[in-house]
């Protein structure tokens, strides 16, 4: 089985260095390249070919949701926001969905061992099926519309972790 190949985009050199260190060893995700800012990330898309692009959307110079809107027109790849930024139902997360996001993870407080190893789960969990995700075949507006109404309609609890 090949490794899902994911470039991290984020301004934070503490959350690059930890998300890193979180895969360095792993089987099945590979972290093939990091970009502090859109600008970097657009030559990484290219020279590096991600299967998945983990996304911040607080950034200088650039704004994570309208780099999102502009890859998915030039270069159209599963997007997971990953974000302090973006609570499910917020504006910001149906703007995400809408232009084409496949998932959204809130990034946690990193405060304990037990919080990282969840976080690596959810993490996980999200770049499996983003990496099979037919970009490519799918109406962004049908999509984005089935996962906003996927997130309004699921419970708490179903959304916690295991």
């Amino acid at each position: 089985m090949n490794k899902i190949n994911v470039l991290l985009v984020d301004d934070s050199a503490l959350i690059r260095q930890t998300v890193s260190a979180l895969f360095e060893d792993d089987k099945e995700i590979s972290i093939v390249g990091l970009a502090r800012n859109p600008f970097d990330a657009l030559d990484k898309i290219k020279d590096l070919k991600p299967d998945v692009l983990l996304l911040d959307v607080e950034m200088p110079r650039l704004d994570g949701i309208s780099f999102l809107k502009n890859i998915m027109r030039q270069k159209p790849m599963p997007v997971i926001i990953f974000s302090s930024y973006v609570e499910e139902g917020s504006e910001n997360a149906f703007r995400a969905f809408e232009y084409g996001a496949v998932d959204i993870i809130e990034k946690p407080k990193l405060k304990t061992t037990g919080e990282i190893s969840k976080y690596k789960f959810r993490l996980k969990r999200a770049l499996t099926p983003a990496n099979i995700a037919n970009i490519g075949n799918l109406s962004r507006s049908s999509k984005s519309l089935k996962k906003a109404t996927d997130i309004l309609l699921t419970t708490d609890t179903e959304r916690s972790f295991p």
